[in-house]
């Protein structure tokens, strides 16, 4: 039994739960978009059959792109996905089918339209949230344009992170085991792009919070390869990381400090009520070093007897564009804290 699904023998090619499709296309209004399509099948289907349904939901998808206007389609993931699943049929058993993080190639985001706030969630027309960058964490934590509910106390306010915080940990955990895997034990190039780094990185397809259940038999199979010591230091190093991630955040958007650190608090206690990740993320705050570069030296500190001939710079690298995505989450949630009118009582 393998890790993780990686390369293309018989074991890995004879049923698949999921299929993942980056899709690009010219908008009516001649403006290049783009998004991630991951579909989640009711049952195990053989791969061939999968790819052929990811062809023709990445067609319907495409089609749809083109007879819409760009600006029409900003923060409309949901209603792409209905399109998609509703074209496909019920007979694909296709359970669900998700786009993802639809945004603009190569140029600012058009002007979305006019919509009706949803008060009380909504702050004010006039205080409203910045327009959302491009994610590409593809984690249905972050799906929904609003994480934070408007007015709500700090502790509020970090309870309501605390999914994005779980599956963001477990996903910088499954990466930073894959990226080891791939690039220093079997020496092979993981690439330096978004679409090689959605490859190589699993998607999120359960509820918001639940990603380490879904990665539990993976993870569990790295625990017997390793041993429980060693993962559980990957797991607070993951951990340790995503609460640097949200305090850069706060830093960049120039939330309040009394404010944010109640807020990191709140989440970072609730979401890893058995570590140390605040007073672990303290050493990437300091500047002195590069957090991936960190990150990169600690991981191979507890998977690597020795760090000679391995290719060390490469996995800072995937490390790097891994911790990039995941940043941009952050980001988008400490700006919903400057914005949200949050109390410290």
């Amino acid at each position: 039994m393998r890790f993780w699904p990686f390369g293309k023998d018989e074991e890995a090619a004879a049923e698949i739960e999921y299929v993942s499709r980056v899709v690009a296309a010219k908008a009516k209004d001649d403006v290049l978009v783009r998004a991630k399509l991951h579909l989640v099948f009711e049952s195990p289907v053989p791969e061939q059959h999968a790819e052929r349904i990811a062809e023709a939901a990445q067609a319907n998808l495409r089609l749809h792109f083109e007879a819409s206007m760009s600006a029409d389609l900003m923060g409309e993931e949901a209603r792409a996905g209905a399109i998609v699943i509703g074209a496909l049929g019920a007979s694909e058993r296709v359970r669900s089918a998700d786009v993802v993080a639809i945004h603009v190639v190569g140029g600012s985001e058009p002007p979305r339209r006019a919509r009706m706030p949803s008060a009380p969630f909504l702050a004010p027309a006039a205080s409203g949230p910045k327009t959302r960058r491009p994610s590409s964490t593809q984690m249905l934590a972050v799906r929904d344009s609003r994480l934070i509910p408007a007015g709500v106390t700090a502790e509020g306010a970090g309870l309501a992170l605390v999914p994005l915080f779980k599956d963001a940990a477990t996903r910088m955990l499954v990466g930073v085991l894959r990226m080891y895997d791939l690039i220093i034990v079997r020496g092979v190039s993981a690439g330096g792009g978004e679409d090689d780094l959605a490859e190589v990185v699993p998607v999120s397809s359960v509820a918001p919070g639940l990603f380490e259940l879904e990665r539990r038999p993976e993870l569990g199979r790295w625990e017997d390869a390793l041993g429980t010591d060693p993962l559980a230091a990957l797991r607070a190093e993951a951990q340790a990381i995503v609460c640097f991630c949200f305090w850069h955040g706060l830093q960049e958007t120039e939330v309040e400090p009394a404010v944010g650190q109640a807020v990191l608090e709140s989440a970072a206690r609730s979401a890893f009520p058995q570590s140390e990740s605040l007073e672990l993320s303290a050493a990437y705050q300091t500047g002195r070093e590069a957090p991936a570069g960190l990150l990169a030296v600690r991981a191979l500190a507890v998977l690597s007897r020795s760090k000679a001939d391995l290719p060390v710079e490469e996995f800072h690298a995937a490390l790097t564009s891994l911790l990039a995505t995941i940043q941009t989450d952050f980001t988008f949630a400490a700006e919903q804290v400057k914005i949200g009118r949050i109390r410290l009582a």
